[in-house]
């Protein structure tokens, strides 16, 4: 899992890398047509798009895109044109078309290595604390649908070593009334180190209130508003976008059932 995640960081941050860049790699459109400005045109000696795309390529300065046409459409043999801006799509089926930009291997020869592999590594070890899980368990029943349970939200910290100071950070248990019916501070968390946030209440899976509409629990990380500006780097959280975790009460019930 951690390497899937890392392949997906570094894919995410190549992404961000051309973009930044303006660059963009083309990709050959079946079925395309891209009619108008058009500044050469002339017959392929066999049926391949290649041939109109390389022809396109060796002419760089000048062609920003190309069509190809099938053979049988424009006469007998395929046809290429070559176009000196890019103009708009069509759907057709005669026709393969292209946009040209900077080959792959044109981009990555402008990015220094050492760079991309610090902002990696940066990725990689940075702090991440997530509201990773939230866990129901049946304590005891005291009917086939009543008893009393526990809700356990779980923050585990995905990334690098997480070293905070107190009352900067907290775990917090929400119901779908939007009360805090449970609250837990933490401070550092080593890589992969969780802590939990635990609510115990009673529950009847035969009554409205938790049967017919059960509530929906919700994990949520929250930071002290000033924490990004304590000079501490080791508490920037690097990903907020997985800080809130939620669950239905119908689990609940469902446990209940079995």
């Amino acid at each position: 899992m951690k390497t899937i995640r890392n392949i997906t960081i570094f894919c995410m941050i190549l992404s961000m890398i051309l973009l930044a860049t303006g660059v963009f790699v083309y990709a050959l459109e079946y079925d395309i047509d891209r009619p108008s400005m058009d500044y050469k045109n002339f017959n392929l000696s066999s049926p391949d798009p290649k041939l109109c795309e390389d022809a396109c390529k060796a002419d760089s300065a000048t062609c920003k895109a190309f069509t190809y046409v099938k053979p049988g459409i424009q006469g007998s043999s395929a046809r290429c044109w070559l176009k000196n801006n890019v103009p708009s799509q069509v759907k057709n089926t005669c026709c393969v078309s292209g946009v040209m930009g900077v080959e792959t291997s044109a981009i990555l020869k402008r990015i220094d290595p050492n760079r991309l592999k610090q902002i990696v590594q940066r990725s990689i070890t940075c702090p991440d604390p997530a509201a990773d899980r939230i866990e129901f368990s049946i304590i005891n029943k005291t009917s086939q649908y009543q008893g009393r349970v526990r809700i356990t939200g779980v923050v585990k910290n995905l990334g690098g070593a997480y070293e905070s100071g107190p009352n900067q950070q907290s775990a917090y248990l929400i119901d779908g009334t939007y009360t805090i019916v449970a609250t837990k501070a933490f401070q550092n968390l080593a890589h992969g180190e969780e802590v939990a946030v635990i609510y115990e209440r009673d529950w009847d899976a035969s009554s409205p209130g938790e049967g017919e509409f059960p509530p929906t629990y919700k994990l949520v990380i929250a930071y002290d508003p000033d924490i990004n500006t304590d000079g501490n780097t080791k508490n920037d959280d690097c990903n907020t976008s997985n800080n809130v975790k939620t669950r239905s009460g119908s689990d609940m019930n469902t446990m209940f059932k079995q």
